[in-house]
């Protein structure tokens, strides 16, 4: 963090329930569940209070509200309708919730499909396919590192445990893992942009606008709720040009993140790995399970 980029007081207090909601509580910590075969013992992620703040669908306002509007209000709701109108974004999410730490890069596409990289810790680390639909699908093929520390983990757990996850790590090695519908349920809401921003005025009114700051080379504006709301977050937009939204930040009791977004508009391809390179464990909340 840069010396201009230093929080204030106001700043420290606000956090995105939205997206921790969106993203958190939707499965991004759970991204690496494959601990279950060894008997993890970490904690489970709770789930995040109910979004009140970055959201707003404002398609059909009429005049005399947009009057009504502070500027503050009016840059969130541009941002927000910027998100919702984008062909394809990138989002790159960092995530805490006490010492679990759960990063992804991903490029996300208008149906709410995305594809990229994830490092959820020990074990929890390689590249993410979803395809959005009304039952979407979530695929993820671990990489070489994180295998070899699922069966350390494994080995630590006794003879038995260690055999059979070994036979597991064959199968995956070089595959795609199919998430089980409840676990791709869960990462399609955290690549869905209107899961993620949501729709409605109370999400923008009393929106304040901090002073400028630099991130990543941009000059960006921070947008508060109000000093008043309960709700937390801080929202970056561009302070040059249209507006786009370029960061959320926040934290909420032991819970933190940082999203960053860019590359709007950029083409993104989206596609199901070939059958060939997909294997399916058991339904049946691991995927290692006999």
């Amino acid at each position: 963090m840069t010396e201009d980029e230093k929080p204030t007081p106001d700043m420290r207090r606000v956090t995105v329930r939205r997206v921790l909601t969106a993203v958190v509580a939707a499965g991004l910590l759970g991204v690496g569940a494959v601990h279950d075969a060894v008997s993890w013992d970490g904690p489970v992620p709770r789930e995040a209070p109910r979004a009140q703040w970055l959201a707003g669908d404002f398609q059909g306002i009429e005049a005399p509200e947009v009057v009504r509007m502070t500027r503050a209000e009016r840059l969130l709701a541009t941002a927000t309708d910027l998100m919702h109108e984008t062909r394809s974004v990138r989002m790159a999410a960092d995530i805490r919730q006490g010492q679990r730490r759960v990063r992804m890069d991903v490029r996300i596409d208008r149906a709410g499909s995305c594809a990229g990289s994830f490092d959820g810790g020990l074990g929890n680390r390689g590249t993410l396919v979803v395809v959005a639909g009304k039952e979407p699908e979530a695929y993820m093929r671990f990489s070489s590192v994180a295998l070899a520390e699922l069966q350390r983990m494994a080995d630590s757990r006794g003879s038995t445990v260690s055999a059979r996850i070994r036979a597991r790590i064959e199968q995956m090695r070089g595959k795609y893992v199919k998430a089980p519908s409840k676990g791709a349920d869960g990462l399609a809401k955290g690549c869905s942009i209107t899961r993620l921003i949501g729709s409605g005025e109370d999400d923008w009114k009393g929106t304040r606008q901090l002073a400028p700051v630099r991130r990543e080379g941009r000059r960006v504006i921070p947008l508060a709720p109000s000093a008043a709301d309960g709700d937390q977050g801080v929202a970056y937009v561009d302070a040059e040009g249209k507006p786009y939204l370029r960061a959320l930040k926040g934290d909420d009791k032991d819970m933190a993140v940082d999203l960053g977004f860019s590359e709007y508009g950029k083409p993104v391809t989206v596609r199901r790995p070939a059958a060939a390179e997909i294997v399916e464990f058991a339904d049946d909340g691991s995927m290692f399970s006999a």
